[in-house]
């Protein structure tokens, strides 16, 4: 048990009230990177601009609309978004997306942000420029 003593220290009395306690700075967070920076500012215009939602962009951008919106909708949004579009509507942009998926494979673009590769089955997948690794030793590092 720790020994506390008994008696008081008069010089710590004499200090004001306002001096006794002095906060400390906390440390600046760093600021994160200029990646995360992006998908931050991304993420927050999504939030202040709720018809960028809209079903009619899916159409204009099927790649982007898939990528930026649908990934992160849950399966009820998804479910009552194909309802309000019926059979033909879903099957309309599924068509457009898969359309849009063999061009950016067939032709790739260097200048875009998402680059489409062949799986292993088959499928087309998707990848940002910043999530591919920039040496063998960085892609041996991922999990």
């Amino acid at each position: 048990m720790p020994l506390f003593p008994m008696t008081t220290d008069r010089r710590r009395d004499n200090i004001p009230q306002d001096e006794k306690y002095i906060p400390t700075s906390r440390p600046q967070p760093k600021n994160p990177p200029a990646s995360i920076q992006i998908k931050n500012r991304r993420k927050r215009y999504l939030e202040l601009h709720p018809e960028y939602f809209s079903p009619a962009l899916e159409l204009a951008d099927p790649l982007l609309y898939d990528r930026l919106i649908r990934r992160f909708q849950t399966a009820s949004e998804r479910e009552a978004e194909g309802r309000l579009k019926g059979h033909s509507g879903t099957l309309e942009a599924d068509l457009e997306r898969a359309e849009a998926k063999m061009e950016a494979l067939a032709n790739p673009d260097p200048d875009s942000l998402l680059t489409y590769s062949r799986g292993p089955n088959g499928e087309i997948l998707a990848e940002d420029a910043d999530e591919i690794p920039s040496s063998k030793t960085r892609a041996r590092a991922l999990p």
